[in-house]
């Protein structure tokens, strides 16, 4: 008899974790550039390193190679394409990929035109990928960018379009790729010139810097 239930373990287990799954209340937060730059970049920068090290060790082939579907090597432009830990890796409608930039940029706050040629470097060459090796096609699939993400090294979600939605991809979270790369192509500084309006946990730490300075 097959199981439908999933279980997920985590180990070791932070305190990060243990906040990222308990139900908690979200409040609107409107951003402004000149609040990222006083309040939430200095607050990105105090992270220890080795919120991200597993990054790292990725990108520099130090970890999880077996996994990695793409490895684009370009300085700039390249990026590391593996599945996401949420994909059990036989379901095609659940499929869920993550593409991690070569590139150390921060979040999508950080990004100008002169992304464009990564995020299109992303997209064509994942849709081309995932067709070839699973059979889906570039219109079934859902590209976006999580804003706050759960890691500050700037990486794009790739899920089949008939995936579950959870809040993670949701309004006031997500921002799909296309509108990226069409946003920047008609404003180069369009997400320094502009507030962005998103959701936090009443358990996130930037919740308080945020909503004291709005």
């Amino acid at each position: 008899m097959e199981s439908n239930v999933r279980m997920k373990v985590i180990y070791p287990c932070t305190i990060l974790h243990i906040r990222k799954y308990l139900k908690s209340k979200a409040f609107k937060i409107t951003e402004t550039y000149n609040m990222y730059l006083e309040k939430t970049l200095p607050f990105i920068k105090s992270l220890p390193e080795e919120r991200t090290l597993w990054v790292t060790k990725i990108l520099n082939k130090q970890a999880e190679q077996d996994d990695v579907i793409i490895l684009d090597e370009d300085e700039k432009d390249g990026f590391v394409l593996l599945p996401d830990s949420k994909w059990d890796r036989t379901n095609m409608t659940n499929m869920y990929l993550l593409a991690i930039s070569k590139c150390p940029i921060i979040c999508i706050r950080e990004l100008s035109s002169d992304h464009i040629p990564l995020l299109k470097n992303i997209k064509s060459k994942t849709e081309e990928i995932v067709k070839g090796k699973y059979g889906i096609e570039a219109d079934q699939l859902r590209m976006f960018v999580h804003y706050h993400p759960s890691y500050y090294h700037f990486h794009v979600h790739i899920v089949h379009c008939d995936v579950e939605p959870t809040k993670a991809m949701i309004a006031g979270h997500s921002h799909l790729l296309d509108d990226i790369i069409d946003l920047l192509s008609i404003d180069s500084n369009i997400f320094k010139n502009r507030a962005l309006t998103f959701y936090l946990n009443e358990s996130h730490p930037l919740l308080t810097l945020l909503k004291r300075q709005e």
